[in-house]
């Protein structure tokens, strides 16, 4: 069965920001979430971590700075 978790959850267990999470996603570092609804997202979490892998978490962190607020 798929684990999927919202953008806090997710931010949470990746010990970074949720601003970091969507401009991971903004990005096209990790998948686009799910929108069961309007207002939910789920973020499918086996294929953010394979995203993150193949990237690395630390180009990710890095690769996203200077984009959106500061």
């Amino acid at each position: 069965m798929k684990n999927y978790q919202r953008a806090q959850a997710l931010a949470d267990e990746k010990n970074v920001s949720v601003s970091t999470i969507w401009r991971w996603t903004a990005a096209g570092i990790i998948p686009q979430p799910l929108r069961p609804t309007k207002r939910t997202s789920l973020f499918d979490v086996e294929a953010v971590d394979q995203a993150l892998a193949r990237f690395g978490e630390d180009n990710a962190a890095h690769a996203t700075e200077g984009l959106g607020a500061s």
